[in-house]
């Protein structure tokens, strides 16, 4: 029996060998190690794949906001859109009489700077037209220097005399001025008789108080008639001194109304006397109140 045990132990002695004892501490710290490479391997592999959606979130956040920053102007225009009424478009016979009243405007606006023009204008006309012919007859003592020096005297004492009536008071200090002023008074909403009859309307020979219609009519059929019938039967040289003195009246005014017209249009300083319109033709509005036509209106 202690044969066949001893036979078993030796068995198992021969069984067990020294290397295979060495081996299995080696087959275990071959398994640590690489237990141990894996775990790091593995945390490595966590922490690069927490980075990774780290990032991801990170960039879906950013694009996010981007998005909603580019969308914004949008959505503000959306809401506006719905919030803000609807607006209906007009119609074709809208449109037509928005048209038309915009021409009327433009053709009262024009109708009325041409009523003023033909007023102011023809008076004008008439008087370079009276000073041209008028001007070589008042020359005539100046070209035949056959007068005495008393005649000389006479001559230049009508002549100044005219001048400072006719130029300086009559049309300096009243008819030029009043001629521009009245002149200014023809606006979009006057009557059109008013526009096609500008050069009497400017005068005062129309549209004007009672006092300016007696003295617009009186110059007009007694004083400018008067002279013209009586002035061509002087004798030489007083003819001529009145021609002279006529010449230089008409000129001063002419000058005096060009002066007024153009302060008028570019300096927007119209004269301030008197229009002597109607009374119900004055505007309860005051003169520096309203708006000059065309941005410096006549």
């Amino acid at each position: 029996m202690f044969g066949d045990d001893s036979c078993v132990v030796g068995k198992q002695r021969q069984l067990v060998h020294p290397e295979h004892v060495r081996a299995v501490p080696a087959e275990t710290a071959l398994s640590r190690r690489t237990a141990a490479e894996f775990r790091k391997a593995e945390a490595e592999h966590a922490d690069l794949a927490t980075r990774i959606g780290l990032l991801e979130a990170c960039f879906m956040v950013s694009g996010t906001e981007l998005l909603l920053f580019l969308c914004s102007p949008w959505q503000s225009r959306c809401r506006d859109e719905v919030t803000k009424p609807q607006v209906s478009f007009p119609t074709f016979e809208q449109c037509l009489r928005r048209g038309a009243m915009a021409e009327q405007a433009r053709c009262s606006h024009g109708c009325a700077l041409l009523a003023q023009f033909w007023g102011v204008g023809l008076w004008v006309y008439i008087f370079v037209d009276c000073i041209a012919v008028e001007l070589g007859r008042g020359l005539q003592p100046f070209k035949r220097m056959d007068l005495t020096g008393l005649q000389w005297a006479g001559y230049a004492a009508i002549a100044i005399s005219l001048w400072l009536v006719e130029g300086v008071r009559a049309f300096q200090m009243s008819f030029s001025p009043m001629l521009v002023r009245r002149a200014h008074e023809l606006r979009e909403d006057s009557p059109m008789w008013e526009k096609i009859l500008a050069p009497f309307f400017v005068a005062g020979l129309v549209s004007a108080t009672p006092g300016r219609l007696v003295k617009s009519w009186l110059l007009i059929l007694i004083l400018i008639p008067g002279l013209a019938l009586s002035v061509p039967h002087l004798p030489y040289p007083w003819r001529e001194a009145v021609d002279a003195g006529v010449v230089l009246g008409l000129g001063w005014g002419t000058a005096a109304v060009a002066y007024f017209w153009l302060k008028g249009w570019f300096g927007s300083s119209w004269p301030t006397i008197s229009s002597d319109l109607p009374a119900h033709r004055i505007k309860p509005t005051a003169e520096a109140n309203r708006a000059p036509l065309a941005g410096a209106a006549v």
